[in-house]
């Protein structure tokens, strides 16, 4: 249990960076085009735009009971995607007695992964 906590927590929050972005697209041009096509992919994709400027574009989603906060910024000629999520999940424990089973939620650290890489893809098709 306690492994998969530690899994879930180092998950939660990551960089990544986008090096396949990098051969399609030339970062010399423009960073506030590259800025304008990632705040489209978020809308297109039912983000809401949260920040958006001289560090890079902040997304924010809250879906089926995950709220997740996407920041999409340039570092040294690549795109650089940070996550930080939480997501609520139904908890089960056995109430003793005759109590039987009680549910509950928790709320825990989680980051869409599936999400983030429908932005990337996005985010690229839209600046071929």
């Amino acid at each position: 249990m306690r492994y998969a906590l530690a899994c879930i927590f180092a998950l939660s929050s990551f960089v990544y960076a986008d090096k396949s972005f990098v051969k399609n697209v030339s970062l010399d041009n423009e960073p506030s085009k590259i800025y304008a096509e990632i705040e489209r992919t978020f809308i297109n994709r039912g983000w809401r735009i949260a920040e958006h400027g001289g560090e890079g574009v902040m997304g924010k989603i809250n879906h089926r009971g995950v709220i997740a906060t996407v920041t999409i910024y340039l570092a040294n000629d690549k795109l650089l995607y940070t996550c930080k999520g939480t997501r609520e999940v139904t908890t089960r424990r056995a109430a003793g007695g005759s109590g039987g089973i009680k549910k509950g939620k928790k709320v825990i650290d989680y980051c869409p992964k599936k999400w983030i890489n429908n932005l990337r893809q996005d985010v690229a098709w839209f600046l071929k």
